[in-house]
């Protein structure tokens, strides 16, 4: 995918639900707020050609046994379908790639 084919694709998916501003900035990056609470960063990978999502949960650092839930959850990929989940470097809030 070229980056023209990956705005069109966020055209195409914020005219099915009703986000009229979805794109990509010059940068080749875009945000897109769902609830209030959930932030999904688009960004779109040139040298791979492909948009990347990430959203980041509004939680506070998660405890162990969310850690532990999170860590499960990435294990083979097995119950995210190929995602995974992460925290961010400083903040430690939970995020989802």
């Amino acid at each position: 995918m070229d980056r023209a084919q990956a705005a069109a694709l966020l055209k195409e998916f914020g005219a099915l639900t009703g986000i009229q501003e979805l794109e990509l900035d010059e940068g080749g990056t875009g945000t897109l707020v769902v609830d209030r609470d959930i932030l999904i960063s688009i960004g779109f990978d040139e040298p791979a050609g492909r948009l990347v999502l990430m959203a980041s949960f509004d939680l506070a650092a998660p405890d162990a046994a969310q850690m532990s839930l999170m860590l499960q959850a990435n294990f083979l990929w097995r119950e995210l379908g190929g995602a995974n989940f992460a925290l961010t470097p400083r903040g430690r809030v939970p995020v989802l790639l």
